[in-house]
């Protein structure tokens, strides 16, 4: 089995920025978005508890939103999840 990894740097926090920069890394592995429509997804942010952003516990907000609407544009139902959470369906947050 081979395994791909992307490393990238993002700026900032803005959304539309990880939003290219996840697309970018995204083909870099030959990542087929199209095969997600109409599929469920489920994004799993390490949320470990109720932490500002700033206290880097947790995977950045920012983050999760930008993945999630690049999956949801592709058509897939995007679910945000953790085992300690549960999971929430992301039309219910944006």
């Amino acid at each position: 089995m081979t395994y791909r990894v992307v490393l990238k740097r993002c700026s900032s926090y803005d959304v539309s920025e990880i939003e290219d920069v996840v697309r970018d890394s995204l083909s870099l592995i030959s990542f087929d978005l199209g095969a997600t429509k109409g599929k469920k997804v489920l994004l799993k942010p390490n949320m470990l508890g109720a932490y500002i952003p700033e206290k880097h516990a947790t995977t950045h907000p920012a983050f999760v939103e930008a993945v999630a609407r690049i999956f949801k544009e592709a058509g897939a139902h995007v679910q945000v999840g953790d085992s300690s959470n549960g999971v929430y369906e992301i039309d219910d947050v944006w």
